[in-house]
């Protein structure tokens, strides 16, 4: 299969994927948003913050903004939580990235080489000391085995990233406002990777293989937010919020690697 085929089949699995979690996110109560609902958005909230109240934001052409609502209880008190998703209508927009066609030289048989995809943090720092996908392409490949050894000296990998974006507000009834207090992401991960292969009678083929995931950062979001909130703004005024969530996406094949920028937006309205 040729690399342009094959990043047409990587936009489509993307697509399908952002489809499904739209489904989900309808199934549990979360309304999608309208330009309609909303002339702007979140006044004021560059210089301070804490705002009076948080309102919808308008669709733009490449990002679709969904919003939650509810009550979390925490230490004897009731917190309203209001939680803006902006997410990608499709590849191409500004919440995604791709790397693609970037050759990844390894070495020896095939059947031994592990394909893994690690998350890094905002600060900097790997999530966990494992991967969060882990597979052997040769599995992949030749799901029912085959009779010929095969080395793999060549892979020509396409990594791609579709984030989705999401804001949470806290209101705090010290104050009587509504308190920006983090921005977070998520992302959907496409890897599509063709391998060059040479058998035992010395024969060359070409194979592909493909994985597609979500990755989330490594704590509840929602939890997280309302600590920030009682440990740092429950008194105390500030000017923006605190951000967390998935920085880069990192490729490992058999010790070789390439590193995938993860789009993160702190203030919703950078993507209006």
């Amino acid at each position: 299969m040729n690399s342009s085929l094959l990043n047409k089949n990587s936009d489509n699995s993307i697509k399908d994927k952002l489809r499904k979690i739209d489904e989900e996110l309808e199934n549990i109560g979360v309304k999608k948003l309208t330009k309609k609902q909303v002339a702007t958005i979140f006044s004021g909230y560059i210089v301070n913050s804490k705002i009076s109240d948080p309102i919808d934001p308008p669709d733009s052409d490449d990002v679709t903004f969904y919003c939650m609502s509810g009550t979390i209880p925490k230490n004897w008190k009731n917190y309203p939580l209001f939680d803006v998703l902006a997410r990608p209508t499709g590849t191409n927009g500004r919440l995604y990235n791709a790397i693609v066609n970037q050759n990844i030289y390894t070495s020896g048989n095939f059947i031994d080489q592990t394909c893994s995809l690690y998350a890094s943090k905002i600060a900097g720092d790997i999530i966990g000391k494992v991967p969060f996908l882990k597979w052997f392409p040769y599995e992949t490949v030749f799901p029912n085995g085959t009779s010929y050894n095969y080395t793999a000296n060549t892979h020509v990998s396409t990594l791609r990233s579709n984030a989705t974006m999401e804001y949470f507000f806290i209101y705090e009834s010290n104050y009587a406002q509504w308190d920006f207090i983090l921005s977070s992401n998520f992302a959907n991960v496409d890897v599509s990777n063709v391998v060059y292969l040479t058998d035992s009678n010395g024969k060359l083929s070409t194979k592909f293989y493909t994985k597609n995931t979500t990755v989330y950062p490594d704590k509840s979001m929602t939890t997280y937010a309302i600590d920030l909130h009682i440990k740092y703004r429950s008194h105390t005024m500030a000017a923006t919020p605190y951000t967390y969530g998935i920085d880069y996406i990192t490729e490992v094949i058999s010790g070789k690697k390439i590193s995938l920028f993860t789009k993160f937006y702190t203030f919703p309205n950078e993507l209006y």
